[in-house]
């Protein structure tokens, strides 16, 4: 697709530069290149020398690397760790290169995936590989609104023409949609919709059957062990990567004095070898499994400019090659249930948080795609838990930040409920679970983005919208308004609060301004959001590598503060934590499903190429790289 892409795109008088994965950097020829999609570096030389050949600025990326996994049909732990690569890895390397070189003047980034989501049950092995770019994808919004387009998740029976065709119909004009899919011919958009009551049955787990808890011996996995012997179960498998501490062994002990069984089993769920081992010791020692909970994962949290892909496959590996590994060792067994503890954060997205929520994405398809081949699969996207669980355990700044954004807690109890009757339902493969002041996180979302994913749910959409730019405008009006001698003030005073608010700081407690931003106890994320929040604001950017300012004492004279009136219309809302995919669950009470919609173009068929970058990729053999495509107008 990538050679159709190009040439529609040179038809249309775009400068294309076409790219090369391979294992080291090199210039073929004037505007083919190679590089290593592991290597930063690579990507830093790559944006040097294509600009040194064009002075035009570069108007857009589009990322089709991971097309590159169509081809792995049988796919296995070496293949998912190739794709991400190619697909994450390589995505988080040029996003970091794009943001540091280009400055204030940023392209529109676009990630392609084929068969990656769950539209009209049509979901490949190849696809789910793929999933996690729409983790990052989330996060990337948040991050950095500016440089976002969008994800689009092409069919995977379209051939390379079509297919070019109509993703160059969606860089023209995607409407204001940024979570798109085809299939058969047809056009999707990712929608939040009330889903009513679910369907659901009681679960009884029963005392002649095993069951595998991985993650067993942390304080999430521990507290459902607990919750399945109370519910009947009398033999459980606890997995962890380290052995069991004294409290956790006196927590088993009380297990097994409510007459449990628990074997206790040191394994990294992402080696295969490992898995192979740990069932056939299951299989020789324990009744046969009837079900598995997949509790297992790692933070390692940090914004993505501060990333690196060590840190990612840290995250990632417990959740994508450990969910493999359970998925294709198990495949065979009669499983009543195959439950994964996703998160909330490859729904909604969380700034700082990349790495997980392309991990939890690689989840909530895999569940998809076991119950297409009739197996048990659920995904439960929890929210931050009250008490236990890794978010539960952060420190003061970051649980003040999720409250500000309106992110609630779920209490253990009421959790737990939730478990039960979730564990029983019928027909749905993914819900997310969380608590949400949804007037706040509407108030954090993208500044020039409308909400085309909550439109069927939210009626008061446009009214809040209305509220907060009117609030935003006013402070543009006062900038305008106001002497010249009066704007640092007024603008001091603005930061203040802001900074208040990420800090959790009431009122009297404002930060004083000659006080550096890091002395305060902000961090990179926090000053991140202080940034869109400021762009949003203002109307205006503020590159992301020059704002590294030592307190909210402007450094520039503000004399020299020019007020933009052509942004107005573009005011609301910077993105913070909510973009939907899948399917959502309110602890409020209505049940929201994540649903694609079919969408009826309304657009004429051509139109002008706006900020196009094309990065696209064929996979050939292993000696062979994978091309893609860099353009410029």
């Amino acid at each position: 697709m990538g050679d159709s892409l190009a040439e529609l795109l040179q038809s249309q008088g775009q400068t294309c530069f076409v790219v090369y994965a391979d294992n080291t950097y090199k210039c073929w020829q004037t505007g083919i290149y190679s590089l290593n999609p592991a290597n930063p570096d690579d990507f830093k030389q790559l944006l040097q020398d294509v600009a040194q050949i064009s002075t035009l600025p570069l108007r857009g990326v589009v990322h089709l690397w991971s097309l590159a996994s169509e081809q792995a049909l049988d796919l296995d732990i070496y293949t998912l760790e190739r794709v991400q690569i190619l697909g994450c890895a390589s995505t988080l390397h040029l996003v970091q290169a794009l943001i540091k070189h280009n400055g204030s003047i940023l392209p529109q980034l676009w990630l392609v995936t084929q068969g990656a989501q769950p539209v009209e049950s049509q979901t490949s092995s190849s696809g789910v590989a793929q999933a996690p770019l729409w983790g990052l994808g989330k996060v990337i919004a948040l991050e950095h609104p500016q440089l976002w387009g969008g994800l689009c998740d092409l069919a995977v029976e379209a051939t390379q023409t079509d297919a070019a065709k109509t993703l160059l119909t969606e860089l023209c004009d995607a409407e204001g949609e940024d979570h798109l899919a085809f299939r058969s011919g047809q056009r999707y958009v990712a929608r939040l919709v009330n889903k009513g009551e679910l369907k659901s049955k009681e679960v009884s787990l029963k005392p002649d059957a095993a069951y595998l808890i991985t993650g067993g011996l942390g304080a999430l996995g521990l507290k459902v062990a607990r919750w399945m012997v109370e519910q009947g179960a009398r033999h459980l498998i606890l997995l962890g990567r380290r052995g069991a501490s004294s409290q956790t062994q006196a927590a088993i002990t009380d297990m097994e004095q409510l007459g449990a069984n628990i074997l206790v089993t040191q394994a990294d769920v992402s080696n295969h070898r490992n898995m192979v081992a740990v069932f056939e010791e299951i299989s020789a020692s324990m009744p046969p499994l009837r079900g598995i909970v997949h509790t297992a994962g790692v933070l390692e949290d940090g914004i993505l400019l501060q990333q690196d892909w060590e840190r990612f496959t840290k995250v990632m590996n417990p959740k994508i090659q450990g969910t493999w590994n359970l998925h294709t060792l198990t495949q065979n067994l009669p499983l009543e249930f195959f439950v994964c503890f996703s998160s909330v954060t490859s729904v909604l997205g969380a700034a700082g948080q990349g790495n997980y929520a392309a991990a939890n994405a690689f989840l909530d398809v895999l569940a998809h795609y076991r119950q297409m081949l009739g197996l048990p699969g659920l995904s439960l996207n929890w929210g931050q838990w009250a008490e236990k669980g890794m978010a539960a355990s952060l420190d003061s700044r970051y649980q003040n930040r999720l409250a500000v954004l309106g992110m609630g807690r779920i209490g253990w109890e009421q959790g737990l409920q939730l478990f039960q009757q979730l564990l029983g339902q019928q027909g749905i493969a993914q819900i997310a679970v969380f608590s949400a002041d949804w007037s706040l996180l509407k108030q954090h979302l993208t500044a020039d983005k409308k909400l085309p994913l909550l439109a069927e749910l939210l009626d008061e959409v446009e009214i809040l919208e209305e509220r907060v730019s009117v609030k935003q405008y006013a402070l543009l009006q006062q900038l305008e308004t106001v002497r010249v001698s009066d704007r640092q003030p007024l603008l001091i005073g603005y930061i203040q609060n802001e900074v208040a608010k990420l800090l959790g700081l009431r009122s009297p407690q404002l930060p004083d301004p000659q006080q550096g931003f890091f002395d305060m106890g902000m961090d990179s994320l926090m000053a991140l959001e202080l940034k869109n929040c400021l762009d949003a604001s203002l109307g205006t950017f503020l590159p992301n590598n020059g704002f590294c300012l030592p307190s909210m004492k402007p450094q520039p004279n503000l004399r020299q503060l020019s007020v933009p009136k052509t942004n107005r219309s573009l005011l609301l809302v910077w993105v913070a934590v909510f973009l939907a995919m899948p399917i959502t669950r309110r602890l409020s009470g209505n049940n929201c499903v994540m649903g694609w919609m079919r969408s009826l173009p309304s657009r004429p068929e051509d139109g002008i190429l706006r900020h196009i970058m094309i990065q696209t990729p064929m996979l050939l053999e292993k000696s062979t790289p994978a091309m893609g495509d860099f353009c410029r107008r």
